[in-house]
């Protein structure tokens, strides 16, 4: 039903456009338009008869017409073909002009990435290490008095035994005897007189039993 409408609607069409075409040829006769091609044709087919010319002329000239109208609406067509194709060129080299210029950026936008995620990492190295100055500040605080309290501990333990070193009786010895007695004086007439040894708080341990043993 659909293919019958359609050559139907083609013939319809055709017939109108034969009837156009035969009006525009008509007033053309009438206004005393001839073409001199055309109407040299018809009287070749009309046998030399200018009644039977008339006839065929009309119908050269309608069929002129349609020739015209066909090569108008190719020209039309080739017209829209060729804006069409300039069209695309022009989408064509806009879409090239965007990838070059893409191209071109891009090696600045990855600058632009890896400097941003250098700062990243600048700020969070500079947050780390805030946080560890910020721990160890009280852990030193809480040893050095420690240190502190150790060296002092040990200076007054060290001193205090000093002290107690010197306030310690010295254990008398015995008597010497009389061959003892005369050796010393011999000994001290021909010897020089020695200092006695004074304990100091700075002495050691050593020092301190090597002056007690002298005095």
């Amino acid at each position: 039903m659909g293919i019958w409408s359609d050559i139907r609607d083609a013939q319809v069409a055709g017939r109108k456009e034969d009837e156009a075409l035969y009006a525009e040829a008509l007033r053309e006769i009438e206004a005393g338009i001839r073409r001199h091609g055309l109407w040299a044709k018809a009287l070749a087919n009309a046998g030399g008869s200018e009644e039977r010319a008339r006839a065929e002329y009309i119908k050269l000239v309608v069929k002129d017409l349609r020739d015209q109208r066909y090569i108008a609406g190719r020209v039309q067509e080739e017209l829209q073909a060729q804006e069409r194709r300039i069209e695309q060129q022009r989408q064509l080299e806009e879409a090239e002009q965007r990838r070059v210029l893409a191209e071109q950026q891009r090696p600045k936008q990855s600058q632009n990435k890896e400097h941003d995620w250098y700062s990243v990492w600048v700020v969070i190295g500079a947050i780390v290490l805030w946080a560890w100055l910020a721990n160890r500040g009280p852990e030193r605080q809480s040893v050095t008095p420690s240190r502190t309290n150790q060296s002092q501990a040990s200076s007054a333990g060290s001193r205090m035994r000093e002290v107690n070193a010197v306030q310690t009786p010295v254990a008398k010895s015995p008597a010497p005897t009389i061959a003892a007695q005369s050796s010393e004086r011999n000994v001290s007439r021909h010897s020089p007189p020695r200092e006695p040894c004074v304990i100091k708080p700075v002495m050691t341990d050593e020092e301190i039993g090597r002056c007690r043993k002298t005095n």
